[in-house]
C-alpha cells in the first residue's frame, strides 16, 4: 500500500527540545523542520487524522542514545526505526560483538479525524516532559 493510500493522511516527528515535521502522505509534501529525519534519544511521533484513530507512539529511555532514523515505510502503514551505531570517528560501522542497546515505547490508538497538528503537537511536547503518553480524557 503506497502512503497516498493510506488513511492516516498526515505524519508527525515531534523532539524533546521542540522540533518538528509533518508530511502530507497524499501530497507527499513537507511542513516544520523539512531537514528532521534523525533524533538521538527520546521521540513523540504519530499517524493522524482518521477517522480510525491516530496511531501514536512515544519512545523513551534509549541506553545509550543512539542517533536513530525514522522513516516512513512505502510499503505498510507504520514508522522504520534504523539506529545507527558510531565507530568513534564519526562514522558509522556495523555493530560489534557484545554491544547492547535498549529503549522504551507506548503506543495508542487515540482520538478520530478531527484530531489536527496543533493539538497533536501539544500532546507530543506533554508526553515527552512526562515520560508517557499523555492522552486527554476524550
Amino acid at each position: 500500500m503506497r502512503t497516498e493510500e493510506w488513511w492516516y493522511p498526515h505524519v508527525l516527528w515531534l523532539t524533546p527540545d521542540g522540533r518538528w515535521k509533518t508530511m502530507d502522505t497524499v501530497r507527499t509534501s513537507y511542513d516544520g523542520d523539512k531537514s528532521l529525519q534523525r533524533i538521538e534519544g527520546d521521540g513523540f511521533f504519530a499517524l493522524y487524522s482518521s477517522d480510525r484513530g491516530n496511531m501514536l507512539m512515544l519512545t523513551r529511555r534509549f541506553e545509550p542514545a543512539l542517533p536513530t532514523d525514522y522513516i516512513i515505510c512505502g510499503n505498510y502503514i507504520d514508522y522504520h526505526m534504523d539506529i545507527k551505531f558510531p565507530d568513534g570517528k564519526g562514522r558509522f560501522a556495523p555493530l560489534v560483538k557484545g554491544f547492547a542497546v535498549s529503549c522504551e515505547y507506548e503506543l495508542a490508538l487515540w482520538g478520530d479525524a478531527s484530531l489536527d497538528r496543533d493539538r497533536l503537537i501539544d500532546i507530543g511536547r506533554q508526553s515527552l516532559a512526562a515520560g508517557k503518553l499523555m492522552l486527554p480524557d476524550e
